[in-house]
């Protein structure tokens, strides 16, 4: 196993910006860095089965209501990210060697989860103080759509694109 190579790799796979880094601005704008952590812990596929626990949430807080809502919104998102995909079949393999044990790929699986995870809250946090100016509601339209026609573009540039 490659580690040192492999952590390389998998660090900028992490921070190159993609539809988690989009979904977790959007979240923390709309939601500040009250709760990032159970939020980011569904966007990067660490995300529980149950609903949350009673610490999790505000008492009264009508967020509550929506959480199968922001599991359902991580989940697409991990399913249909293609960098994620890529990198998972095609860059994973290279760095466990030619035993490809099954110990080795989960490994180094956890730890591209574990540096999402790192990445993302640390993200979140920062994304969540420039709340005050970004959460304006025109800013906040026009970051949905400027975020969904670039998003829109590059699904037409893929499936338009030609292959040699």
């Amino acid at each position: 196993m490659q580690l040192l190579p492999f952590l390389a790799v998998a660090a900028v796979v992490v921070v190159t910006p993609g539809v988690n880094m989009a979904l977790v601005t959007k979240n923390a704008l709309l939601h500040g860095r009250r709760r990032p952590l159970p939020r980011l812990s569904r966007i990067s596929g660490a995300a529980r089965l149950t609903r949350p626990a009673a610490h999790d949430c505000d008492a009264g807080d009508a967020s509550t209501t929506r959480q199968p809502r922001r599991f359902r919104q991580g989940l697409v998102s991990n399913l249909l990210n293609s960098k994620i995909a890529v990198f998972f079949t095609s860059f994973l393999p290279q760095f466990v060697g030619t035993h490809r044990a099954g110990s080795d790929l989960l490994l180094l699986g956890a730890l591209f989860n574990a540096m999402g995870l790192v990445w993302l809250l640390s993200y979140a946090l920062l994304a969540a103080r420039g709340r005050k100016v970004l959460g304006r509601p025109s800013v906040k339209r026009t970051l949905d759509r400027v975020s969904g026609l670039v998003l829109i573009g590059l699904g037409i540039r893929i499936a338009f694109e030609r292959r040699h």
